[in-house]
């Protein structure tokens, strides 16, 4: 996926997919995979096919582990979803707002917090709360160029905090 080779990915996350509702029909690694499988078809731009995957991973995920990273890290990607690609900032903000709540409680110095508060600051220069976005992006800064100093999510906050000047 990083590399851009999203059908190879897309196949691969496909054929993990398929051997684990084989063997493990209703467990978390599925859900993640359902998750997997959605954020390549997001970078596809099969927008309504990612949400119907990522909103079988939550479904999974909620029922199995409520409050886990990888519902985070899901409700991120759903949030990422509906801000970016149906402009519905109130419904991602209350997905980034739930996914926040479980990675500082469970992962604070994590990089994907990093990335929630990103997104979350992405939605306060939507709202033109600029002065919010910019701390939010000042301490999306901070988490990441400790933990991934040379990440894409570095790059894409610098990003993102440059669009606010």
């Amino acid at each position: 996926e990083e590399q851009g080779r999203f059908d190879e990915a897309l196949w691969m996350h496909t054929k993990s997919k398929q051997l684990k509702q084989t063997v493990t029909p209703d467990s978390l690694h599925l859900a993640s995979t359902f998750n997997n499988i959605g954020v390549v078809l997001f970078h596809r731009q099969e927008h309504e096919e990612a949400l119907r995957m990522y909103e079988m991973a939550r479904e999974m995920q909620q029922r199995l582990g409520p409050d886990t990273l990888d519902l985070a890290f899901t409700l991120n990607n759903i949030g990422e979803l509906y801000l970016m690609a149906r402009n519905q900032v109130t419904v991602a903000d209350e997905l980034f707002a739930e996914a926040r709540g479980i990675i500082e409680a469970q992962a604070p110095e994590s990089p994907e917090h990093g990335d929630v508060l990103r997104n979350i600051a992405n939605v306060r220069k939507e709202e033109g709360r600029f002065d919010e976005a910019w701390e939010l992006h000042r301490r999306a800064r901070q988490l990441l160029e400790t933990a991934v100093p040379d990440s894409p999510v570095l790059a894409k906050t610098l990003r993102d905090t440059a669009d606010i000047l």
